[in-house]
């Protein structure tokens, strides 16, 4: 049998060892990483494509609901010479009618201002950071921003949702005007022995949205004197209402693309493990290992 040796290795070899500096391939946690990965690739380059359409839809859509938030304000407290119809066909005495009805649904339009005002400031920042990091992706490659811009196309497409919804509710709900009760409470006022300043009335029988009630009062055969106005008012609530539905799609378009982007995006190691930022101690802290 022979006999076991056992031998230590000298005590300045373990000495001289401390002070050797690592080898990068040598540990688990320092070693390099890709210098990008295709998901990214991909998802820059759909966003480059859709966050301007995003922008460039949305500015029709804050237009036109400022025109129609402009239109509410300004006839607020004005009329028109209504012309009432007798029961023989013929126009009879005229009446000052208020140009807008005592109830009319104002919170669809202000609703849909706010969130195409968000999405042109949203898409229009975004898109500055892409076109800002497209060589050297480090910030939008990040965890954290991913994670920041996934919560804000979120927000914005489920506000969008709202508006759209809103208007197609106060659509469907709407009142239609009544010419017979119009011209009846315009007969009762020419009966009646008031003054000139009592000559006044205001549509008061239902809840109206604008759409409706400009296309309707541009037919009308009393309102004759504001047709024009309200035929170009009714194309701008027809074109601002039909606008909101690709403006929805195009929203939630990009939320999906933010959210894929989260999901499967990042960086990656050498052996494929996802890492939540190209410099792991931003998210995690630091962690040398020796």
């Amino acid at each position: 049998m022979k006999k076991v040796e056992f031998k230590l290795p000298p005590i300045a070899d373990k000495v001289t060892s401390l002070f050797q500096p690592h080898k990068k391939d040598s540990t688990m946690f320092n070693k390099p990483m890709a210098s990008g990965c295709p998901h990214h690739r991909l998802s820059r380059i759909l966003y480059a494509v859709f966050l301007p359409i995003l922008v460039l839809i949305s500015i029709p859509v804050v237009v036109l609901k400022a025109m129609t938030y402009s239109f509410i304000e300004e006839n607020r407290d004005k009329g028109f010479m209504f012309e009432t119809t007798e029961r023989d066909g013929e126009a009879g005495e005229a009446v000052i009618m208020a140009a807008l009805p005592r109830m009319l649904y104002h919170a669809p339009a202000k609703l849909a201002l706010v969130a195409g005002v968000l999405s042109i400031c949203l898409g229009a920042a975004h898109l500055g950071f892409v076109a800002f990091d497209w060589r050297n992706p480090k910030r939008t490659q990040s965890w954290a921003f991913r994670r920041n811009i996934m919560f804000l196309h979120l927000t914005n497409g489920i506000l969008i949702l709202f508006a759209l919804v809103s208007i197609s509710v106060t659509r469907k709900s709407t009142s239609h005007f009544r010419d017979g009760y119009a011209n009846f409470r315009a007969s009762r006022m020419n009966d009646s022995n008031s003054t000139a300043s009592d000559n006044f009335f205001r549509y008061n029988i239902g809840t109206f949205d604008l759409e409706t009630w400009a296309c309707e009062l541009k037919d009308v055969r009393g309102a004759r004197m504001v047709q024009g106005d309200y035929k170009m008012q009714c194309i701008t609530e027809v074109a601002g209402r039909a606008i909101m539905i690709p403006f929805m799609v195009l929203a939630w378009l990009v939320a999906g693309i933010a959210i894929w982007g989260l999901v499967g995006g990042g960086r990656r190691g050498p052996d494929g493990e996802r890492v939540k930022t190209e410099d792991v101690g931003l998210e995690m802290g630091k962690m040398n290992a020796t």
